[in-house]
Parts: C-alpha cells; sequence; structure tokens
C-alpha cells in the first residue's frame, strides 16, 4: 500500500519534499526500473556535524565495502540526460554551493537490497551521530529510498490520503505547467514568511502529506504533482532547482532593492519558461510523422537524430561561459540567442503551417482517387457478369481479374496516402498551440532583456558573495537553454531536410 502513496507511476503521480525551508524532487530510480547490476540511493543530508571521511565510514559499515560514496554538487544530475539522447553540455561542472552542514551524496551498492540499505541506515547509530536528527535528516531523491521510508513511517491516516488524493487528482500540478511569476513571487513571500501551507496551495494544489520520521518529532511534508510528458521529469527537476535557488536569494538579500530584484526573477523565470517551450516543442518535433510517396521518407526526426553530431555555434559557446565578471556582455549574448531562437521558431511555424495546408490538399486528392480505385475493382466485375448474361461481353475474363487487380493495388495505395497524409496533419498540428506558447516566452523575455539593457536601475549585482547563487542559477539556466535551442535547431533543420523529399 505504501508503494503506491510513494511512487504510483501508473498514475504518473511524482512527489515534492519540502524540509528544512527547501523541496526536494524524488527522481525515477532507474537502476531499479531498468535492473542494472549496481543500484544507488541518493539523499540530501542537513544538520551535518562530521567529516566526509566520517560519512564515507558510517555507510561502508551498512552497505560493505563493495559500495561507493560519491559526493554530488548542487545542480549535478544524478544521470546524464544522454540516456534519452539529449544533448549534455559542461558535464563535469565545477559549480559548487558551499554549504558546511548540507551534504548531496549518491550511494552506489550492489550485494544488497535497495530496502536493507536505508533500513540499515536508518537503524545505524554511526549515521545517527553525525547529523543533529539523525537519519530524519537524510531526505531521498530517488523514488526507491523513498518508499522504504514511507514504510517504515507512521501513515494511520493512509484512507483518508487516498480519498484526498482520488479528489485532488484532477487538478494537480503538471511538472511541465508554465510558471506564472505574480503566483510564484507570492510563493517564496509565504514560505519565508512560515505561511507553508499557503504556499502549497498555491503552487501544489492537492493533498499535502506529513511523513512522520519517528525521531525528535521530526516531519517531513510531501506534495504531490502528476507527469504528462516525457520530459516532465528533467522538467520538475530544473523547476525545483531554479525555486530553491530564488528563494534562498530573497533570503539572504539584505539590502532589498524590489526593482533590482524583479530584475533577476524575471529573468529566471521567464528563461525557465522558454526552456520548457522549446523542450517540448522539440518532443513534438520528434514525434513528427512525415509523409511519402515511399516509407523510406516517413521517418521520424528522433530516429534521424541518432545518425547526426550536433555541435554548437560560436555565440551559444560563449553564452555558457560561466564567467560573470561583466553580466553586460552575458546579456548581450543571451540577447542574441534569443532573437536567433525566435527567427527559428517562427520560420519553422510557418513552413508548418504551408506543410499542413499541402497536406490537407493531397489528403483530399488520395481520398477521391481511393474511393475512384474502389469503384472501379467493384464495378469491372459487375459490368462483366451482367454483360455475360447477354452474350455481348465487353471484355474477356482476363482483362477482368487484371483489372480488379490494378483497382484494388490502386485503391490500398491511395488508402495508405490518405491515412499517412492524416497521421501528418495530426502529429504536426499538435506543435501549433506550442508554437504559440513558445512565440509568447519569447516575447516576454525579449521585452524584459530590453528593459534590463535600457533601464540602469534593473541591472542586476552579480558580484556580491552574498548572492553568488545568481551566478550559479544563470550559469546553469544558460545551460539548459543553449541545450534546448541547440536540440530544437536540430529538429528544425532536420523536419528542412525531409521537406524537400516530399
Amino acid at each position: 500500500m505504501a508503494t503506491n502513496i510513494a511512487y504510483n507511476n501508473h498514475c504518473s503521480i511524482k512527489p515534492i519534499i519540502y524540509y528544512n525551508g527547501r523541496f526536494h524532487f524524488v527522481e525515477e530510480d532507474i537502476a531499479t526500473k531498468f535492473h542494472f547490476d549496481t543500484d544507488y540511493a541518493l539523499f540530501q543530508i542537513y544538520n551535518f556535524k562530521g567529516t566526509k571521511h566520517d560519512i564515507i565510514e558510517a555507510i561502508t559499515q551498512v552497505v560493505g565495502p563493495v559500495g561507493s560514496v560519491s559526493f554530488l554538487n548542487e545542480f549535478e544530475r544524478s544521470y546524464s540526460r544522454c540516456l534519452d539522447n539529449r544533448i549534455e553540455l559542461r558535464t563535469g561542472s565545477s559549480i559548487e554551493i558551499n554549504n558546511s552542514d548540507m551534504l548531496k551524496i549518491k550511494i552506489k551498492f550492489s550485494n544488497k537490497p535497495h530496502s536493507v540499505v536505508v533500513e540499515g541506515l536508518r537503524t545505524s547509530a554511526s549515521i545517527a551521530s553525525l547529523t543533529l536528527n539523525g537519519f530524519a535528516d537524510w531526505i531521498p531523491l530517488d523514488s526507491t529510498s523513498y518508499e522504504c521510508i514511507l514504510r517504515s513511517s507512521n501513515m494511520s491516516n493512509e484512507n483518508l490520503f487516498f480519498k484526498s488524493e482520488a479528489r485532488h487528482y484532477t487538478k494537480l500540478r503538471a511538472l511541465s505547467d508554465p510558471i506564472d511569476p505574480a503566483i510564484l513571487d507570492v510563493v517564496i513571500d509565504d514560505l519565508l514568511d512560515d505561511f507553508e501551507s499557503g504556499a502549497f496551495e498555491k503552487l501544489f494544489p492537492g493533498p499535502i502529506i506529513s511523513i512522520d520520521r519517528s525521531i525528535n518529532g521530526m516531519f517531513m511534508t510531501v506534495v504531490l504533482t502528476r507527469a504528462r510528458y516525457i520530459f516532465d521529469e528533467d522538467m520538475g527537476k530544473l523547476f525545483i532547482e531554479v525555486l530553491n535557488s530564488l528563494i534562498h536569494d530573497r533570503k539572504v538579500e539584505k539590502k532589498f532593492d524590489k526593482l533590482i530584484y524583479d530584475s533577476y526573477f524575471l529573468l529566471s523565470v521567464r528563461i525557465l519558461n522558454l526552456i520548457r517551450d522549446l523542450v517540448h516543442l522539440n518532443e513534438i518535433y520528434e514525434d513528427f510523422h512525415s509523409p511519402g510517396v515511399c516509407p523510406l521518407f516517413a521517418g521520424s526526426i528522433k530516429y534521424m537524430k541518432v545518425k547526426y553530431i550536433e555541435s554548437l555555434t560560436d555565440l551559444e559557446k560563449a553564452l555558457i561561459d560561466i564567467g560573470f565578471d561583466r553580466f553586460e556582455d552575458r546579456l548581450q549574448e543571451l540577447t542574441m540567442i534569443v532573437r536567433e531562437i525566435d527567427r527559428s521558431v517562427e520560420t519553422a511555424y510557418i513552413n508548418l503551417q504551408e506543410d499542413i495546408e499541402k497536406w490537407k490538399k493531397r489528403k483530399s486528392m488520395a481520398n477521391f482517387s481511393y474511393i475512384l480505385s474502389v469503384l472501379i475493382a467493384i464495378a469491372l466485375p459487375s459490368i462483366y457478369h451482367y454483360y455475360r448474361q447477354t452474350e455481348n461481353v465487353p471484355f474477356g475474363p482476363i482483362t477482368t481479374v487484371v483489372g480488379c487487380i490494378i483497382g484494388l493495388v490502386c485503391a490500398f495505395w491511395h488508402g495508405w496516402a490518405r491515412n499517412s497524409y492524416g497521421k501528418a496533419i495530426t502529429s504536426h498540428k499538435k506543435a501549433i498551440p506550442i508554437h504559440s506558447s513558445t512565440a509568447n516566452s519569447l516575447e516576454a523575455l525579449q521585452r524584459w532583456l530590453n528593459r534590463l539593457s535600457i533601464v540602469k536601475r534593473c541591472k542586476i549585482p552579480m558580484n556580491n558573495e552574498e548572492l553568488k547563487g545568481r551566478k550559479i542559477l544563470l550559469s546553469y539556466l544558460f545551460d539548459e537553454l543553449v541545450s534546448s535551442a541547440a536540440e530544437m535547431r536540430l529538429s528544425i533543420s532536420l523536419e528542412d531536410e525531409l521537406r524537400r523529399y516530399r
């Protein structure tokens, strides 16, 4: 029962944990899903009061010497996105947030079941001594560890939860939903004012679950989201990382200037929304059905991408340079890239509409030819049978059979063409609303970039040591934007390549 609460993949429900003033995305345990030989457990540890050597020694006592422990950076993925053929940038980045009392670790093991490892960590005296609240300060970041912790907690209101889940499921936030800056601004204020329930209701509508860790009266709060698309896992991680960074930035901003903060806040949110739209648009392009007179030219862009190696432009390489000593340079490069994306997306949208209109006409012609071929295949034997009774047959049986075969072959061919054009029209029409959303995101970001370059009071301070998280977040967002734009550029170029054969 606890497994269904924890990570109901069939219903695409994904938990988000709130603890110690931060949100935590619980990612899908890929090792368990694909039955890898080596499993892993991912944790965020708070109130840490030992050394890295101490924690390695304590974990080794639980998993044995065959296990391994690695310490992750704040914005580092546990698994590379290249698993699903995405472009990965700046692997092994040196970006790091130094918090002496906070660690993000990944434990690899192969000699014990996952549940045994988590239970061993929970009951270990050595592990308990390393944090203020023992294992309660260990927040699970992978689905299997989350399930194991949930099973060992006191969930006396399971039945109430199931009723609540059924009632609220239809309004759960999707991980890929666009972010409303106005709502997010209020949510961050609510969280800093300790009005957490109000913040959860605005940002993550649905049930709010408190999980008792049975140590020092500690609880971790869980809100639920839903996944609709393949890319929701990546977008969920990105959104949570951006959200935590924005909360931290507003918390440490001592000399609060509303105009300056809005410059950074809105820039981050609008880049995030653009990334979301580009990723969504790219997913749709990869699933396009491409019609053709021959199945050889009806392949998908996703299949074709395997044969291509994407290279970044000089401008894209410049943007992902993490040097922010002169933010104006980065801002100028960002503005130029956004303009390039806008031109590419606009041209692709025009081509998309032209293709749809062209295919509608061809589908109508194929439909007419299909009906005509079927009528010919039916008419020939009927005419032959009718005139045979009058002994005045205009053509012989061989001609009749050959005519029927030709009619049936033509009917099959035109029927296939009609269905192929229909699938192409349907798949390409799905991109129209996402094109509109992407255009709106591009327009909003360009307006804000123009404002930042004109209004001097909107200049974002980047070299304040207390606000170094701004450099980290913007570097991360620039990486993701360049990656998404490069993927989209490749999809558009392959779609243009396919247009030559249609």
